[in-house]
Parts: structure tokens; sequence; C-alpha cells
């Protein structure tokens, strides 16, 4: 049984990571509705309702991988750092984290120790993908790549 130690752990990465991601989800919502400017008011609540949506899906993905690796997929788990990677808010609120928490890369590399070869490809496949894309977010996608111990590149 996880300790009460683990427990309390879990909630101050829990806590850590809403902080993170609250902080960096005004602001991309601010850049949202920036970008957004031209727009009918119409396409602008839209695009920062698809925004937010976008954003939520992928925080509860890595949420629930924190707390109840044990209940997660490995499907789920890849689908998860898909909407991580589509998203600027978790990705920056990940690799955030991931600098303030050992514990939470142990958590996550301890979750998906066993998961299958071709899933961890896929993971791998889907950050070098992105890490072409977007070479500026490089440290972002190797913070990423760490917490399921994978190298990028050709390193």
């Amino acid at each position: 049984d996880p300790t009460d130690d683990d427990t309390d752990e879990i909630k101050n990465i829990v806590l850590d990571v809403a902080g993170n991601y609250y902080e960096n989800l005004q602001q991309g919502i601010q850049n949202n509705i920036d970008s957004n400017r031209d727009a009918s008011e119409e396409d602008q609540q839209g695009a920062r309702d698809e925004f937010i949506k976008q954003e939520a899906e992928a925080f509860a993905g890595l949420l629930n991988i924190a707390t109840k690796p044990e209940e997660v997929t490995d499907e789920q788990i890849v689908q998860s750092v898909d909407a991580v990677l589509q998203s600027t808010v978790c990705l920056e609120t990940v690799t955030q984290t991931v600098s303030n928490n050992d514990s939470l890369v142990e958590m996550v590399q301890d979750a998906t120790e066993g998961m299958n070869a071709n899933q961890k490809a896929e993971i791998k496949n889907k950050l070098n993908e992105a890490l072409e894309e977007n070479p500026e977010m490089e440290e972002h996608y190797n913070t990423l790549a760490e917490l399921f111990g994978i190298t990028l590149g050709g390193k």
C-alpha cells in the first residue's frame, strides 16, 4: 500500500502542477485572445473554448498518469503525451513541474516501466516529430521524454 508520505507527495505534486497550470493557462488564454483579436466575437469564443478544452484534456490525462498509474493503459499514456504535445500550457506546466519534482519523474517512470515497447516507440516518434516541427521547444520535449525514460533525436 502507498504510505501517507506517498499520498502527501502526490498531493504536493498535484498542487504544484495545478498552480503552474493555472498560471500558464491564464497566459495561454490571453495569448489566444490576442491572436484572435480580429476574429468575430463568436469565433473568438469558439477558439477560446477549443483551447481550454484541449488543455483540460491534456491536463486530465497527465494527472491520471501521475496519480493513478496502475489504472492507466499504455494507450491512454500515448494519447496523453499526444495531447500534451498539442498543448502549449500543459507542455510548459510539465516542464516546470518536472524541474521542481524529482519524485514526479520517478512516479511516471514507475508507471510506464512495464509499458510495451511499441507504445514507447510511438511516444518517442511523436516527440521526435514535434521536435522537428518546433526545434525551439526542444527543452520541453526533452523534459517530457525524460518522464518516460526516452532520449530524443539521434543521441
